[in-house]
């Protein structure tokens, strides 16, 4: 459908494929909303929260208010073929075809502002607000005065059948989450046009399936987040595209699976990473090369033998002194000759205390060089 197709984003954009390109003939919306003035109607004032803008052939012409993926917290909305009038209250609202954009594409699109009032929008809670049933939904951009509920599973869903694929732009870069928390699942699960993941100001991702099956995502950057809890399932998964995540806050990893089955991922640096708990902390991820655990690890309770189970290389700190980990990765992927040379220089010289244990496996083992070997029996260390 042309070359903004290749630019959905979550802002600031983080996007190797390049930056988003409005289609021709589609209302600017940052600078409509970030212009919507704040409405007095009946002695209450309602401030401007979010703009959408749908594009489609025009198959309907009723916005809904209620009902499943439509917004919670709007009171009002002024509509773009009545700009100067507040709605307020309405569930409906039939636009006048003959007023919609037309686009350089041959598709025609409308536009909505939502309002709350100050109550609704100071919620301390938040707004909950849900996408993922208006699949022509073309632009989503949240004001300074939208303040996100955790539990809203913005353009998520658990079914691929009722995601939204035709999202294209989704600006939150002057709003923010409630706690800075993000805990619906399917947050941005099966969007398949998505492409970067950029969320600045969230700190707490305790959700299952955060980012699963976006099979255009390339990179995730969470420059704030220090917390993954994952319940069951995994916080990215089967994100067939996903090259880079950037996560430099993060200090602990608590559930099930932190990555899995993203195979072009090749490394992933976590440089503040305390605790790391669970069954399977990046598992399937068959062309990841290399992790660096940081000398920040305290815990390491995950001892499955999913952990990095396909990685060749872990890098490990000076005087590694964790016990009874599992490294031993799966059938025929064993790690490198750099790998073993680095596991003998690392660990800690425990030759005067009590020994420490680590699983490798048989065929790990049968690799390591008889010098090797040497040192790390010396420094009083059991591999199994």
């Amino acid at each position: 459908m042309g070359e903004s197709y290749l630019n959905r984003v979550i802002n600031p954009i983080i996007n190797t494929t390049g930056t988003y390109s409005r289609v021709s003939g589609v209302p600017d919306g940052e600078s409509i909303i970030a212009n919507a003035p704040v409405i007095e109607s009946g002695g209450i004032n309602y401030y401007p929260i979010y703009y959408i803008c749908a594009m489609d052939t025009v198959t309907g012409a009723t916005f809904s208010k209620t009902g499943t993926g439509v917004s919670t917290g709007a009171d009002a909305y002024v509509f773009s073929d009545e700009p100067s009038t507040l709605y307020v209250g309405d569930t409906t609202h039939t636009f006048d075809v003959a007023d919609d954009f037309a686009t350089s594409e041959g598709w025609k699109c409308r536009y909505v502002i939502a309002y709350a009032t100050e109550a609704n929008k100071d919620d301390v809670n938040g707004i909950t607000v849900n996408l993922y049933s208006y699949r022509a939904t073309f632009e989503f951009i949240g004001s300074q005065y939208l303040k996100l509920s955790s539990t809203s599973a913005l353009f998520g869903s658990n079914s691929m059948s009722n995601s939204n694929q035709n999202l294209r732009y989704v600006n939150l870069s002057s709003s923010i989450f409630y706690d800075n928390t993000i805990s619906a699942a399917n947050f941005c699960r099966f969007c398949c046009s998505l492409a970067s993941i950029s969320l600045p100001s969230v700190t707490t991702i305790s959700t299952n399936y955060f980012c699963g099956s976006c099979y255009s995502l390339t990179s995730i950057s969470l420059p704030s987040l220090t917390t993954i809890a994952v319940t069951s399932s995994y916080f990215c998964g089967a994100c067939y595209s996903l090259r880079s995540i950037s996560l430099p806050s993060l200090t602990t990893v608590d559930g099930n699976s932190f990555c899995a089955n993203c195979y072009p991922l090749k490394r992933i640096s976590l440089p503040s990473l305390i605790t790391v708990t669970g069954t399977s902390f990046c598992v399937g991820c068959c062309y990841l090369e290399y992790f660096e655990i940081p000398s920040t690890i305290t815990t390491l309770t995950n001892t499955s033998a999913d952990t990095l189970n396909y990685i060749q290389f872990i890098g490990l700190p000076t005087n590694f002194d964790i016990d009874a980990c599992n490294f031993t990765g799966i059938a025929g992927y064993t790690k490198s000759l750099a790998w073993f040379t680095h596991l003998a220089a690392q660990l800690k010289d425990n030759s005067g205390g009590t020994a420490k244990t680590m699983t490798l496996g048989a065929t790990n083992i049968a690799l390591i060089p008889s010098a090797q070997a040497t040192i790390i029996s010396n420094k009083n260390w059991t591999i199994n």
